[in-house]
């Protein structure tokens, strides 16, 4: 998980996608498009508290797709991070799997949840029906989330075999959204042309299959619980993402 940080203050979340390459949303962007103005801290577990293992990096460069409403952002680093247990890409999904309704799933970000030292949470989530809250080709939606504005461009992270996949990112919260009771996450397959030109090569899945093609198995289950950092490491997760 990244933070990114608009003139040392976290505006959004993120996270690494390849090398030095940070995925984050759009929305993140509207008082500043300025690489200057912004840093990403990755190996953060505590907005409010010392972390041992985060880094501090300057952005190069920003690049946001054209889809209004729909947008994601790419921010390119000054240097590529040494990897490690607490910093490391996860692989998004171009459009090989698909994460059909009832899909167990994963979010994180930092906020109140976390007390004061805002230490970085972890929600277990479901994937549910869009409805009338946004074009399914284009989104993903899970149950509601305690999840707060700074939590802006945090993933949505699914298993696939023995991989974490990232489906789509977190946007802003329309009314319409609100009224459906779900949470609107951009589905990364639905910008993959914008992300292939910006980053090039993404880091493969752990594992290989025989099929080019996924479909993750659903669970039962509709409830969203809040896990801990410790919690969801026992779920193979990374550290931090």
């Amino acid at each position: 998980m990244a933070s990114l940080q608009c003139n040392g203050i976290h505006v959004c979340g993120g996270t690494l996608v390849a090398e030095q390459f940070v995925l984050s949303s759009g929305d993140c962007f509207s008082s500043s498009t300025d690489a200057a103005d912004w840093t990403v801290i990755l190996g953060r577990l505590k907005q409010n508290s010392s972390n041992a293992y985060e880094v501090f990096i300057s952005v190069t460069k920003i690049s946001i797709s054209s889809d209004i409403g729909n947008s994601v952002a790419v921010l390119q680093l000054s240097l590529k991070p040494a990897l490690s247990d607490y910093i490391q890409p996860i692989c998004v999904d171009l459009g090989d799997n698909s994460f059909p309704v009832n899909t167990q799933c994963w979010a994180s970000g930092w906020g109140s949840g976390g007390e004061a030292e805002q230490t970085l949470q972890q929600f277990n989530t479901t994937i549910l029906d869009c409805g009338s809250a946004s074009s399914s080709n284009r989104s993903i939606c899970t149950g509601v989330m305690p999840l707060e504005q700074t939590n802006i461009g945090a993933p949505l992270m699914c298993k696939v075999d023995r991989s974490w996949v990232q489906p789509a990112v977190l946007t802003l919260v329309s009314k319409v959204s609100r009224a459906s009771d779900v949470q609107v996450f951009i589905k990364i397959s639905s910008v993959s042309g914008f992300l292939r030109e910006m980053v090039g090569t993404f880091p493969p899945k752990a594992n290989t299959t025989s099929s080019n093609s996924t479909t993750v198995k659903p669970v039962s289950s509709s409830t969203s619980s809040l896990l801990s950092v410790t919690s969801l490491l026992l779920l193979s997760l990374p550290a931090l993402i």
